[in-house]
Protein backbone atom coordinates (compact mmCIF):
# COMPACT_ATOMS: atom_id res chain seq x y z
CA UNK A 1 0.00 0.00 0.00
CA UNK A 2 1.02 3.54 -0.59
CA UNK A 3 0.46 6.62 1.48
CA UNK A 4 -3.00 7.14 2.98
CA UNK A 5 -4.35 3.85 1.65
CA UNK A 6 -3.60 4.80 -1.93
CA UNK A 7 -2.30 2.17 -4.33
CA UNK A 8 1.17 2.59 -5.79
CA UNK A 9 1.74 1.78 -9.41
CA UNK A 10 -0.12 -0.36 -11.91
CA UNK A 11 0.66 -3.61 -10.09
CA UNK A 12 -1.05 -2.54 -6.87
CA UNK A 13 -3.98 -1.15 -8.86
CA UNK A 14 -4.35 -4.52 -10.57
CA UNK A 15 -4.21 -6.29 -7.19
CA UNK A 16 -6.94 -3.99 -5.90
CA UNK A 17 -9.18 -4.78 -8.88
CA UNK A 18 -8.47 -8.51 -8.52
CA UNK A 19 -9.42 -8.36 -4.82
CA UNK A 20 -12.75 -6.78 -5.69
CA UNK A 21 -13.43 -9.32 -8.46
CA UNK A 22 -12.76 -12.21 -6.03
CA UNK A 23 -15.03 -10.62 -3.42
CA UNK A 24 -17.80 -10.14 -6.01
CA UNK A 25 -17.48 -13.82 -6.94
CA UNK A 26 -18.01 -14.58 -3.23
CA UNK A 27 -21.21 -12.49 -3.19
CA UNK A 28 -19.93 -9.23 -1.71
CA UNK A 29 -21.42 -6.09 -3.29
CA UNK A 30 -20.25 -3.21 -1.08
CA UNK A 31 -16.66 -1.94 -0.99
CA UNK A 32 -14.76 0.77 0.88
CA UNK A 33 -12.52 2.57 -1.63
CA UNK A 34 -9.47 4.59 -0.56
CA UNK A 35 -7.88 5.21 -3.97
CA UNK A 36 -9.34 7.38 -6.71
CA UNK A 37 -7.64 5.34 -9.47
CA UNK A 38 -9.24 2.17 -8.12
CA UNK A 39 -12.62 3.92 -8.09
CA UNK A 40 -12.18 4.84 -11.78
CA UNK A 41 -11.14 1.28 -12.72
CA UNK A 42 -14.08 -0.27 -10.84
CA UNK A 43 -16.56 2.19 -12.31
CA UNK A 44 -15.29 1.38 -15.81
CA UNK A 45 -15.61 -2.37 -15.17
CA UNK A 46 -19.12 -1.83 -13.85
CA UNK A 47 -20.11 0.20 -16.92
CA UNK A 48 -18.90 -2.57 -19.26
CA UNK A 49 -20.82 -5.20 -17.29
CA UNK A 50 -17.72 -6.92 -15.93
CA UNK A 51 -18.84 -6.03 -12.39
CA UNK A 52 -22.47 -6.15 -11.25
CA UNK A 53 -24.51 -2.95 -11.41
CA UNK A 54 -25.55 -3.40 -7.76
CA UNK A 55 -21.98 -2.96 -6.47
CA UNK A 56 -21.67 0.01 -4.13
CA UNK A 57 -18.52 2.10 -3.92
CA UNK A 58 -18.16 3.67 -0.46
CA UNK A 59 -15.53 6.37 -0.19
CA UNK A 60 -13.00 6.05 2.62
CA UNK A 61 -12.32 8.90 4.99
CA UNK A 62 -8.88 9.17 3.38
CA UNK A 63 -10.65 10.62 0.30
CA UNK A 64 -13.27 12.56 2.28
CA UNK A 65 -14.52 15.54 0.28
CA UNK A 66 -14.76 18.80 2.18
CA UNK A 67 -16.17 21.02 -0.56
CA UNK A 68 -18.85 20.72 -3.27
CA UNK A 69 -16.38 20.39 -6.16
CA UNK A 70 -14.61 17.41 -4.57
CA UNK A 71 -17.94 15.75 -3.84
CA UNK A 72 -18.97 16.26 -7.48
CA UNK A 73 -15.77 14.57 -8.71
CA UNK A 74 -16.35 11.53 -6.48
CA UNK A 75 -20.02 11.33 -7.50
CA UNK A 76 -19.08 11.56 -11.19
CA UNK A 77 -16.61 8.72 -10.64
CA UNK A 78 -19.34 6.47 -9.25
CA UNK A 79 -19.21 6.98 -5.48
CA UNK A 80 -22.40 5.79 -3.81
CA UNK A 81 -21.64 6.99 -0.30
CA UNK A 82 -18.89 9.13 1.20
CA UNK A 83 -17.29 9.65 4.56
CA UNK A 84 -17.21 13.35 5.32
CA UNK A 85 -14.84 15.15 7.66
CA UNK A 86 -16.27 15.31 11.17
CA UNK A 87 -15.60 19.04 11.44
CA UNK A 88 -17.99 20.04 8.63
CA UNK A 89 -20.88 22.18 9.80
CA UNK A 90 -24.47 21.54 8.82
CA UNK A 91 -24.21 24.55 6.50
CA UNK A 92 -21.15 22.97 4.82
CA UNK A 93 -23.06 19.72 4.34
CA UNK A 94 -26.07 21.59 2.94
CA UNK A 95 -23.84 23.38 0.41
CA UNK A 96 -22.34 20.09 -0.68
CA UNK A 97 -25.74 18.42 -1.08
CA UNK A 98 -27.35 21.30 -3.01
CA UNK A 99 -25.29 20.69 -6.11
CA UNK A 100 -26.08 16.98 -6.39
CA UNK A 101 -29.33 15.23 -7.23
CA UNK A 102 -29.29 12.67 -5.73
CA UNK A 103 -26.17 13.33 -3.67
CA UNK A 104 -23.92 10.56 -2.45
CA UNK A 105 -25.09 9.65 1.04
CA UNK A 106 -22.78 10.46 3.97
CA UNK A 107 -21.70 7.25 5.71
CA UNK A 108 -21.18 8.73 9.13
CA UNK A 109 -21.09 12.06 10.81
CA UNK A 110 -19.99 12.95 14.30
CA UNK A 111 -21.91 15.93 15.63
CA UNK A 112 -19.96 17.95 18.15
CA UNK A 113 -21.80 20.41 20.34
CA UNK A 114 -20.11 23.01 22.49
CA UNK A 115 -19.96 21.94 26.13
CA UNK A 116 -22.84 23.08 28.27
CA UNK A 117 -25.24 23.68 25.38
CA UNK A 118 -28.33 21.63 24.79
CA UNK A 119 -29.85 20.95 21.39
CA UNK A 120 -32.12 23.84 20.39
CA UNK A 121 -30.62 26.32 22.87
Amino acid sequence: MGRGGQLRGLRQLMYGVEDVVRAVDAGIRSFLIADIGLLVALRDLQRTGELPEECVWKISVSLAPSNPAALRVLADLGASTVNVPSDLTYADLAEMRRGHRPPPRPLSRVVRRPRGRRPGS
